[in-house]
């Protein structure tokens, strides 16, 4: 197998095991519009 190859298993099997390990690379945090505010709210009232 060409190292290139190697290389990218190697990459590949230490980024899976961060993402096991809970270990994020990056995160994306996304501002919620006003309708979606109200909506994530309803979730949050118990129904009756």
């Amino acid at each position: 197998m060409d190292k290139e190859m190697e290389k990218l298993q190697q990459d590949l099997l230490k980024s899976v095991r961060q993402m096991k390990a809970g270990k994020a690379a990056r995160t994306t945090q996304v501002a919620l519009s006003t309708i979606a505010e109200t909506h994530v709210g309803w979730a949050d009232k118990p129904n009756k």
